[in-house]
């Protein structure tokens, strides 16, 4: 490439590795890119995968550790709905306590 890829393209990169099950160009991939996105749990959970994949079960620990460590979560997943009334209703996903 003429310039440097950013976090999107070896976003990509890591993705494509967990296709095609290559579990060093993940690496790769993920070096910088946990460097430009420390926080990105998808990131890790894209390398975790293509590890076990690979059947690398002690690089899956590895990297479940560094998700546990830096304490990432994923997002509620959540959805909108706009009444007759004008009232806009907010609801999450494994709530049940919604009227």
């Amino acid at each position: 490439m003429p310039t440097e890829p950013n976090g999107c393209v070896r976003g990509e990169l890591l993705g494509a590795s967990l296709i095609h099950g290559n579990p060093d160009v993940a690496e790769i991939a993920s070096h910088l890119l946990f460097e430009l996105e420390p926080n990105n749990l998808g990131n890790c959970l894209l390398l975790s995968n293509t590890y076990a994949l690979a059947g690398r079960w002690d690089d899956v620990s590895r990297v479940r550790k560094l998700v546990r460590e830096k304490q990432l979560r994923k997002n509620m997943d959540c959805s909108w709905v706009e009444a007759r009334n004008g009232i806009v209703h907010e609801f999450f996903a494994d709530d049940m306590k919604h009227p």
